[in-house]
């Protein structure tokens, strides 16, 4: 599912909603695969389609992933996590997640296909609420998510708090994506895939 599809169908579901209080209508999008996986809607900022995504009973955030990713790149998997989000960048829920990877996002080991629904949920947010090409859309979490994986393997250049920093910009412009000649090849191709 592209994520146009998507915006698609969280825009139908919260306009036929009758119960227009805040998160009181859910939606699972994963029921099989990630049956803790839900979008409560509608959300908190007045507009078409916002929702908040929960996971296990919490609210799930972009910091939460940026660290998931930076945590799979010290485990060895920043080739495979990186090439996977430029995919899911891309293709949406078409991303390829055959690899046998895990990623622990908030103390939960997600395979990589089970990562990919909670990350393209997540992502998603962001067209509908910031959408391109005026805003930057789903780029902005993906080059995130990203970063966290340069921090991971070039903490002197990038910190994790730096990227965690720059991902919680509520109020700002966001800042560019992080480009730096010392970083390691794969991973500036795949952030610049992105912008």
């Amino acid at each position: 599912m592209p994520f146009t599809q998507g915006i698609n169908h969280i825009q139908t579901l919260t306009t036929n909603t009758t119960n227009k209080t805040r998160h009181s209508n859910k939606f699972y999008p994963a029921p099989t695969l990630l049956p803790n996986l839900v979008l409560l809607y509608p959300g908190r900022i007045n507009n078409h389609g916002d929702y908040r995504l929960e996971f296990n009973g919490k609210a799930v955030t972009h910091p939460d992933i940026v660290k998931a990713v930076h945590d799979c790149t010290l485990q060895g998997n920043g080739r495979i996590i990186t090439d996977f989000l430029v995919d899911l960048y891309r293709n949406g829920l078409g991303a390829n997640s055959n690899f046998n990877i895990h990623i622990n996002v908030n103390g939960t080991q997600l395979s990589l296909d089970e990562f990919k629904y909670l990350a393209y949920w997540i992502v998603l947010q962001e067209d509908i609420n910031f959408p391109r090409p005026r805003n930057m859309g789903v780029r902005m979490p993906i080059i995130r998510y990203i970063e966290g994986a340069i921090s991971a393997l070039h903490p002197q250049l990038l910190p994790l708090r730096e990227v965690i920093y720059r991902t919680n910009n509520h109020g700002r412009r966001p800042d560019p994506a992080f480009i730096n000649k010392s970083v390691t090849n794969y991973l500036t191709h795949n952030v610049q895939s992105i912008t």
